[in-house]
């Protein structure tokens, strides 16, 4: 549930709501220990995710954004 701002590049992936952002080394490990200790994160990102990927990255949903008529 973390990622560098170039592994999140062309997804709809939003920085604190799908996944933490850390973009230096310094950054990497303290968003890791934000995920571990802020209460709530570690169940909060997973979910949010997987309703972007469902919304956004499935089959079905690819399809129907490549045919919106469809």
């Amino acid at each position: 549930m973390v990622s560098t701002s170039d592994g999140l590049a062309g997804i709809e992936a939003q920085g604190d709501e799908h996944v933490l952002v850390a973009d230096t080394p310094d950054d990497f490990p303290a968003q890791c220990v934000r995920l571990m200790s802020e209460a709530g994160l570690a169940e909060r990102l997973p979910g949010n995710a997987f309703e972007l990927f469902v919304r956004a990255h499935t089959p079905a949903a690819v399809a129907a954004a490549l045919d919106p008529d469809r």
